[in-house]
């Protein structure tokens, strides 16, 4: 049944992506340069751990890809990435990666990856408070979904394995309530 859990937590996450994707190009959705950039690295990073320690790397290459696409899309279509809020984000989130590369234990790494993620959330949330419709609201509904999965699909219920899902479904929740819901 875990395993069941995790299947569909990855699915809801692929297709929220894959919504996010067809959304750019249907919809004329726009998404934040920075927030794509800093979840892409941290695709980046959570896949060479995988590769590191034997985890799922197809799981974290997925997790990977998919930002990495939406990152590739908002160079053309997104916005964002030369305000002074943006620029002083991505600072701060530049440091916080540089302070993961010497951080040994996992639940610090997990929180620095963590705050990392909120930075870059921050800043499609605040877009989204600008333009409740900027976002495609069944993506962040989907988040949510796939962290209520994941939650569901541990096997072992430490903190260090909570948080990430957790926040993502705290995160997704919270943006999905903010989004102005599309008139039929």
């Amino acid at each position: 049944m875990k395993t069941a859990f995790s299947l569909l937590a990855m699915a809801c996450s692929l297709s929220g992506s894959a919504i996010y994707v067809m959304s750019i190009f249907k919809d004329h959705m726009c998404p934040h340069r920075i927030t794509w950039l800093l979840w892409t690295i941290l695709g980046v990073v959570y896949f060479l751990s995988a590769v590191r320690s034997n985890g799922n790397v197809i799981y974290t290459f997925a997790s990977f890809v998919a930002p990495l696409t939406i990152f590739l899309l908002a160079l053309k279509f997104g916005i964002g990435g030369t305000s002074k809020l943006d620029i002083t984000s991505l600072a701060v989130a530049v440091f916080a990666l540089v302070l993961l590369a010497f951080t040994k234990t996992p639940l610090l790494s997990l929180l620095l990856c963590l705050f990392v993620d909120a930075i870059g959330a921050s800043l499609t949330i605040r877009k989204v408070l600008h333009d409740p419709g900027s976002e495609p609201r069944i993506t962040w509904l989907l988040s949510a979904f796939g962290g209520a999965f994941a939650l569901l699909g541990l096997r072992d219920y430490q903190l260090v394995n909570l948080l990430f899902p957790g926040y993502i479904v705290i995160l997704g929740l919270t943006t999905f309530n903010l989004i102005k819901p599309r008139e039929a």
